[in-house]
């Protein structure tokens, strides 16, 4: 079974977001997936896979 995380993202610098998981702040590839700050977004295995 697998599931995915929605956070929220922070700040972004090329390939790399830093997301906000209720208190958890982590740096996810963001390489396929357009982002901007403020953007919900879903994360999967450390990859954004989609925006919200």
């Amino acid at each position: 079974m697998c599931f995915a995380l929605v956070g929220k993202v922070l700040e972004f610098d090329g390939k790399e977001a830093k997301v906000d998981f209720e208190g958890v702040r982590k740096r996810v590839n963001s390489e396929f997936i357009k982002v901007k700050r403020g953007d919900k977004v879903l994360v999967f295995n450390n990859f954004v896979i989609e925006r919200l």
